[in-house]
């Protein structure tokens, strides 16, 4: 089947990066590493990460309705503080 082409013939998106560019509850460090997150960063539901698509970094939060609109906003206050985070890039060496 060419690709982009569904069963049946019908056109659909080809999608971005794979099933294992997915990761789900993933931390989102405010301070600290990846490895070693600290204080005051979100937990996000889903992660995709598919440079090779042209999303470094996509995070999804889902409501199921279980969370009121202050813990919402004080989460999208972590995600904000998260992206304006700048760190030092270390071509994914640990700093000596």
């Amino acid at each position: 089947m060419p690709c982009g082409e569904g069963s049946g013939g019908y056109p659909h998106p080809r999608g971005c990066g794979s099933v294992e560019s997915w990761s789900t509850e993933v931390p989102l460090p405010a301070t600290g590493t990846w490895a070693s997150a600290g204080r005051g960063g979100a937990q996000a539901d889903a992660v995709l990460a598919a440079p090779e698509a042209g999303v470094p970094l996509l995070f999804v939060e889902v409501d199921t309705c279980h969370m009121d609109a202050q813990r919402i906003a004080t989460k999208l206050g972590k995600y904000a503080r998260f992206l304006k985070r700048r760190v030092k890039d270390t071509g994914g060496k640990q700093p000596a």
